[in-house]
C-alpha cells in the first residue's frame, strides 16, 4: 500500500525563477512528500512556473508537474474536446523546470510525472529506485521538448520504465536501466482513457546513448479481452507498443472529428533510436523448455511498430530488415494491405507478421514481393 505523502506545491509565484539547492539534504526533513509544480488560473489567464531548479535533494514521495491538471481533471478532459487543445496546454502548463542531482525514494506511486502540456521539463543526472504501482517516469499526453538524461533507474515496478504517451520531441539519452522487468522505454499514444481524446502524436523523439540491462527482462502471459490469454513480449524500447494490443478502454472517447476519437493508432513515428547499449542476452523465449534448449526466441531490445523511425541497432542485415518491416506491416494497414494480400493468413500481432512476412521474402533474388493494389516491397 502506497503510503500517504504530504503535498507540497509551488506556484507561479514561489517557483519561476527560483533555484531550490538542498546541497544533499533530505527535503521536507525526509517525510514521505509529493512535491507539486503547478499553474494557476487567475482572472481568466492560466499563471505558470517558469525557470525553476530544484537541485541536490533527497526526496522520499514522488513529482509532479501540472498545468490545467492530470490528465483526469476536468479542464483537460473538457478542452480535449475541441482543436487547439495541444496549444492551451501547453500554454497553461509549467515550462523550463529542472530536476537535478536527486536521489528519489518512490513508495508505490508514479515518482515522476511530466503533465499534461508541460515543456522543457529535465529530469537529469539522479538516483530513482524504490518502487511503483505503475511506470517510473510518464510523460503525459500534449507535453513536449522534455529531456530525461544521464538517471539512474533502480526501480521496481509493475509497468515499463519511462512512459513517452502522446509526447513528442523528448530526449532521453545517457540513462542506465538497471532492472526493466515489464519493458524500458514504451513511446505510444493513449486512446480514450477516462472520455479524454488524445490530439498531439508521439513523433521527434530522441532514444540515444542509454544502457538497458535486458537480462532483467521477461515476458509473460496475461489476460487478453479478445482471446481470453496471450503471451506478452517485451523489450527495451518499443515504439508503438500499444500498435498491436490496443487496451479495451479506446472507444470512451469516440463523437468527435479529431485525434485519438477517429484512430487509436499510436502513431509513433519519425522518431530516433540510436547509440544504445545492451547489457546481457537480447533473445527473449516464449517459453523456458525453448530457453533451456537454445531454440526459437524473439530479439527483445528494439521493438518498432512505427513509421519513419530512423533505429540504430547494430549492422545485422536480417535486424535492420525485421525492424523495417515491422514499420510496414503498421503500414500496410493504414492503406488497407495485410498479408492476407501476400497470401499469408493474418496474425492477431503485426509483429509475428512481420517475420512471417520477412521469411516468405526468403530465398527470393529480388528480395521483392508484391502487394496487391500497390508496389512491391522490397529489402534495401
Amino acid at each position: 500500500m502506497a503510503e500517504k505523502q504530504q503535498v507540497v506545491v509551488l506556484n507561479w509565484k514561489t517557483a519561476t525563477n527560483t533555484v531550490l539547492d538542498g546541497k544533499g539534504g533530505w527535503f521536507n526533513e525526509g517525510r514521505p512528500t509529493q512535491l507539486v509544480i503547478q499553474s494557476q488560473f487567475r482572472n481568466g489567464e492560466w499563471k505558470r512556473p517558469q525557470n525553476f531548479v530544484f537541485k541536490n535533494w533527497k526526496l522520499n514521495g514522488s513529482i509532479r508537474v501540472l498545468g490545467a491538471g492530470s490528465s483526469s481533471s476536468a479542464p483537460v478532459k473538457e478542452s480535449s474536446f475541441s482543436l487547439g487543445h495541444t496549444e492551451r496546454m501547453q500554454e497553461a502548463a509549467p515550462t523550463n523546470i529542472t530536476f537535478s542531482g536527486l536521489t528519489l525514494n518512490a513508495n508505490r506511486k508514479i515518482p515522476v510525472i511530466v503533465g499534461p502540456g508541460a515543456t522543457g521539463v529535465t529530469v537529469r543526472n539522479s538516483t530513482l529506485r524504490g518502487s511503483s504501482r505503475s511506470v517510473g517516469v510518464y510523460l503525459d499526453a500534449e507535453s513536449a521538448n522534455n529531456r530525461i538524461t544521464g538517471n539512474r533507474f533502480r526501480l521496481d515496478l509493475d509497468r515499463e520504465v519511462i512512459a513517452v504517451d502522446g509526447s513528442r520531441r523528448n530526449v532521453i539519452s545517457g540513462n542506465t536501466f538497471s532492472r526493466l522487468p515489464w519493458g524500458g522505454v514504451y513511446v505510444y499514444r493513449n486512446c480514450g482513457e477516462r472520455g479524454m481524446v488524445r490530439h498531439q502524436k508521439p513523433t521527434e523523439n530522441r532514444i540515444r546513448s542509454n544502457t538497458f540491462n535486458l537480462d532483467s527482462l521477461r515476458s509473460f502471459w496475461e489476460g487478453n479481452p479478445i482471446n481470453g490469454r496471450q503471451f506478452e513480449y517485451r523489450y527495451a524500447i518499443w515504439l508503438g507498443s500499444r500498435e498491436s494490443r490496443p487496451p479495451s478502454f479506446c472507444g470512451e472517447d469516440d463523437g468527435f472529428p479529431f485525434g485519438s476519437s477517429i484512430d487509436n493508432g499510436d502513431f509513433a513515428d519519425d522518431n530516433i533510436v540510436s547509440g544504445n547499449i545492451q547489457k546481457g542476452s537480447s533473445r527473449g523465449y516464449l517459453l523456458k523448455i525453448d530457453e533451456d534448449l537454445g531454440i526459437g526466441g524473439y530479439d527483445k531490445f528494439v521493438k518498432d511498430d512505427g513509421l519513419n523511425n530512423r533505429i540504430d541497432v547494430g549492422s545485422s542485415a536480417q535486424s535492420k530488415a525485421r525492424t523495417r518491416l515491422n514499420g510496414d506491416t503498421k503500414r500496410f494497414r493504414r492503406l488497407g494491405v495485410g498479408s492476407a494480400n501476400l497470401g499469408l493468413k493474418p496474425s492477431a500481432t503485426p509483429s509475428r507478421d512481420a517475420d512471417r512476412l520477412l521469411a516468405a521474402m526468403a530465398g527470393r533474388d529480388c528480395g521483392c514481393l508484391s502487394l496487391s493494389g500497390t508496389s512491391e516491397l522490397c529489402l534495401a
